[in-house]
């Protein structure tokens, strides 16, 4: 490795220690997860014989999709190498935290929803606070506070042993809204497994994107559910 490529250097030592070290979630340990919509990354573990989600005949028959077309998560092209394919050309432009975009993006919807998890080796939280204080919306620079307020997650009923979810407050998850932007971070959560790993807080998120809750530190119930799940009635000891 080169003298400062501590990454590769973090990473290789990593792997020495723990073959299934995922650098998207640093809590992994073998045996390799593997997903439904299959591999991504090279290293990704994949089992002999397993299909695509979507490349299930039954299921493209279902969204219409066009048959016999094979899906993937990420392609295999590079989508910026031009007619040739060119793998070493790459996107030019700046990110949207400094073009403008995030910015308009903020002010035309003033519901905009940034997250990071906590457990990500590529992206960790405070490079992202960090880019998003540099942007200025709705005439003010970055949040005006380190997101450390209280994110709700509701406690709920879940009868499917296949799809637990965690609850609680503070522990899942913490978040700051300022004028239209909602930041959190979330402990237990990597780059991309949101669903997979934080499952009720991710629930959560796409409520206050559709508008059925005022706040990801609202206390109460899903939107879909009701009943008395919040912890608020007495509890005894047997």
């Amino acid at each position: 490795a080169y003298t400062c490529d501590l990454f590769d250097d973090v990473y290789s030592a990593a792997l020495a220690i723990n073959p299934c070290f995922n650098i998207y979630h640093i809590l992994d340990t073998c045996p390799h997860l593997w997903s439904q919509l299959g591999i991504v990354n090279s290293g990704d573990y994949f089992p002999p014989g397993a299909s695509v989600y979507f490349n299930r005949s039954d299921v493209q028959a279902a969204i219409n999709a066009p048959p016999n077309t094979n899906w993937m998560q990420c392609t295999n092209k590079n989508v910026f190498g031009g007619a040739t394919n060119n793998r070493s050309l790459s996107d030019q432009s700046l990110g949207p935290a400094q073009d403008g975009v995030l910015q308009h993006v903020i002010e035309a919807t003033n519901n905009t929803i940034i997250g990071v998890g906590n457990l990500d080796f590529l992206l960790p939280p405070n490079g992202t606070l960090m880019a998003l204080q540099n942007v200025t919306w709705n005439g003010v620079q970055g949040f005006q506070s380190y997101p450390g307020n209280e994110f709700y997650t509701p406690y709920h009923p879940e009868y499917n042993g296949g799809s637990l979810a965690g609850a609680g407050s503070n522990w899942l998850g913490m978040k700051r809204t300022d004028l239209g932007a909602n930041g959190w971070r979330l402990p237990g959560d990597g780059k991309t497994e949101l669903p997979q790993y934080t499952a009720g807080a991710a629930y959560r998120i796409v409520e206050l994107l559709l508008g059925r809750i005022s706040s990801l530190g609202e206390a109460g119930d899903f939107t879909t559910q009701t009943g008395n799940f919040t912890g608020s009635s007495t509890i005894y000891r047997v």
